[in-house]
């Protein structure tokens, strides 16, 4: 093997040991069994039946109080961004988001690794790590790539399809004969 591979091999080995990925598979892994086991997400996700009455909660006494002071809020909140100029930042930081996507996660991925470096100056092994984060932060510092661009790569395919939602189920389904039930 050769020493790229045996480096190669090495960082795989120290990823997939890594605290970060540990308590973050633990943690979806945990998220993922609470949802699909709450009465919540499965009443959401529940079929509607065909009687189904459609009740307008603006007119409820007990939600609809609560509706039109969120409406009245959110009026104020968005009269109140546009006079002060955070709608006009707001939306300049979106379009260099997504202008260049990887390149902002590695400034932010460069700044957590300073700050850990610094917290972490006396511990060897915790220091090793934060040097690593920053190299990774530091070549995602170099891509300049839009998400436009990056979605048209192999990567960025794969991805889009992986967070695709669903196809609909056909509706060529048997139906039950209404006679026989």
């Amino acid at each position: 093997m050769t020493q790229f591979g045996t480096l190669r091999e090495r960082l795989r080995r120290a990823v997939e040991n890594s605290w970060v990925v540990r308590v973050s598979s633990r943690t979806e892994s945990t998220l993922s069994r609470w949802g699909i086991g709450s009465r919540i997400v499965q009443w959401f996700l529940a079929e509607p039946e065909p009687e189904v009455i459609v009740i307008d909660l603006r007119e409820t006494y007990t939600i609809g109080p609560i509706l039109r002071a969120i409406e009245w809020a959110l009026g104020h909140g968005n009269r109140l961004a546009e006079r002060s100029g955070l709608t006009a930042a707001v939306r300049k930081a979106a379009q260099w988001a997504h202008s260049q996507p990887i390149h902002l996660v590695g400034i932010v991925l460069f700044g957590v690794a300073v700050a850990g470096l610094a917290s972490a100056a006396l511990s060897s092994g915790a220091f090793g790590r934060w040097l690593v984060l920053s190299g990774i932060a530091l070549l995602a510092v170099r891509e300049r790539r839009s998400w436009d661009e990056i979605r048209d790569t192999r990567v960025g395919r794969a991805l889009a399809a992986a967070f695709a939602p669903p196809d609909p189920p056909d509706d060529n389904r048997q139906q039950p004969d209404s006679e026989t039930e």
